[in-house]
């Protein structure tokens, strides 16, 4: 990683996905890395596919996948936009 300034990780869920849980694991990950380096500021942005976390020095996207047999659960009201589900995962 040395050199490079964006990194993309995908955390594939055992559960149907939802923004609310999307949202309260960007938080949690922003808590941890804060508690780590208490002199860098984070910031944690959300979007269509996950969330990025990002600092003056680098940004980590971090793209959210379910198990497949989740996949025909979603149900668009409720859980992230499948189409992304699915591209993160494959």
């Amino acid at each position: 990683m040395a050199g490079h300034e964006v990194a993309d990780i995908v955390v594939i869920l055992k559960t149907l996905p939802t923004q609310e849980a999307v949202q309260a694991l960007a938080n949690k990950v922003n808590e941890n890395l804060r508690l780590g380096d208490t002199r860098e500021v984070y910031s944690a942005l959300l979007n269509d596919s996950g969330f990025e976390i990002s600092s003056s020095e680098a940004t980590v996207k971090v793209l959210i996948a379910t198990i497949p047999p989740n996949l025909k659960k979603l149900d668009a009201q409720l859980h992230c936009k499948s189409a992304y589900l699915v591209f993160a995962y494959f």
